[in-house]
């Protein structure tokens, strides 16, 4: 029954099931040995209590002893009645215990129901532009299935398990459950807020937590984790770019957790991490095969966040920003282009400044030539020196909300 796809929602495991399963068919051969009989097709009830196990296998057992007893014609025509033996009951031992008051607990819609509510938030989300352009309503019904799920994953550890695999892996960004984008998003910073989408509109936005080998000064087999933030886009519609952000990622402890919900005043489960990201690299043109951009710049600040992971499947991950309880939904991904993250990272950048001082210096000196101040020269001229001074004075896309002692920028709409 086990192997047939038997429910979940049991509570007993399989190794119980077989052993049950096992110890009927003994009975039952002992009944049937007699004569042969046809396969019976019997359905395994798994009862809540002792007694009503204990009934349920005498009727198991009556019911195979009445098949056995059937009347079959022998090879001289005379008609011969089999006559079973008395069943007799199973030990205490061998009586399936009830199914935890714990387990029932848990038992919502959610969890029996796990993959159509996790279908049906995906179709939600899908046409909202990963949550931008989502509704009051399709905010209030997203948040509910999001909650849904969670609750029924409470007490899970991300990092064990197939949990692990379910969180160590590529994925897309699929919705963010911010109220407002008009100046930034927390996926994807400046680039997502209104203007942003406008100059650089998103082809593909991912997150992804991966194992980057051995963590060291541990003396142990502890991983290192990393977290890799990407947005890739067309600048004015037309050349390809991306923006990455690269941080290692450490796991927190009880202590931390606490000191972070006494001071964002929430709750927080025990999967909660922080990621500490490098300065932003930006790269223009040629990104596929690992090329890493025409251009590759290394512009804003080093930042900070923290995200607890709620929710994980084959499919999703759901995280919470640990300060305002955003939520994020993500989707495993297999496409190729979530992987190129590795070209611009590894190829050596330039300083914004290095390329924003040249440009700078090239405006100022085709604006110094311009003998009309409305001219295509003038015009060109002053693109260049906009470029220039964004270059100069850039975060990279991240809103500066403070930084911490050592610099670290924390920004608020990522948290």
């Amino acid at each position: 029954a086990a192997e047939a796809g038997a429910p979940a929602s049991v509570g007993l495991s399989k190794a119980e099931v077989d052993a049950y399963i096992a110890m009927i068919k003994t009975e039952v051969d002992a009944v049937a040995k007699a004569r042969p009989v046809a396969p019976v097709a019997m359905e395994v009830k798994v009862a809540d209590t002792p007694a009503a196990a204990a009934e349920s296998h005498a009727e198991l057992i009556s019911t195979a002893a009445a098949t056995s007893s059937m009347r079959s014609k022998g090879d001289d025509g005379d008609v011969a009645a089999v006559t079973p033996p008395t069943p007799t009951p199973p030990p205490p031992s061998a009586v399936p215990s009830p199914v935890p008051a714990t387990l029932n607990q848990q038992m919502s819609p959610a969890i029996l129901n796990r993959k159509p509510t996790v279908e049906k938030l995906l179709a939600l989300i899908k046409p909202t532009e990963r949550g931008v352009s989502a509704t009051l309503a399709q905010r209030d019904e997203i948040n509910a299935l999001i909650t849904s799920l969670e609750a029924g994953w409470q007490g899970e550890d991300a990092l064990k398990g197939s949990n692990r695999d379910y969180l160590l892996r590529e994925c897309e960004v699929a919705y963010v459950g911010q109220t407002s984008s008009k100046k930034a998003n927390a996926a994807g910073g400046k680039f997502r807020g209104r203007l942003g989408r406008l100059l650089f509109a998103t082809t593909a936005l991912y997150q992804h937590v991966l194992e980057a080998g051995p963590a060291s000064n541990t003396g142990t087999a502890a991983t290192k984790l990393i977290a890799i933030n990407m947005i890739m886009f067309r600048f004015l519609g037309i050349i390809p770019g991306a923006t990455i952000l690269r941080g290692d990622v450490g796991v927190l402890g009880p202590e931390a957790i606490s000191q972070l919900e006494t001071s964002y005043n929430t709750k927080l489960t025990s999967n909660v991490v922080s990621a500490r990201f490098d300065a932003p690299r930006v790269a223009l043109g040629r990104l596929g095969r690992g090329k890493g951009g025409l251009l590759n710049i290394k512009v804003g600040p080093v930042s900070a966040v923290q995200l607890d992971t709620t929710y994980l499947d084959e499919r999703i991950r759901i995280s919470r920003g640990a300060s305002r309880g955003t939520p994020f939904v993500f989707t495993a991904t297999t496409d190729t282009q979530a992987s190129l993250w590795k070209g611009i990272h590894e190829r050596k950048p330039l300083s914004a400044r290095a390329v924003g001082y040249p440009l700078l210096f090239i405006g100022g000196f085709l604006a110094a030539g311009a003998k009309q101040l409305i001219s295509s020269r003038a015009v060109f001229a002053a693109l260049v020196l906009a470029l220039g001074l964004k270059l100069t004075f850039s975060t990279g896309g991240i809103v500066v909300e403070k930084r911490t002692k050592d610099g670290v920028v924390v920004p608020p709409t990522n948290a």
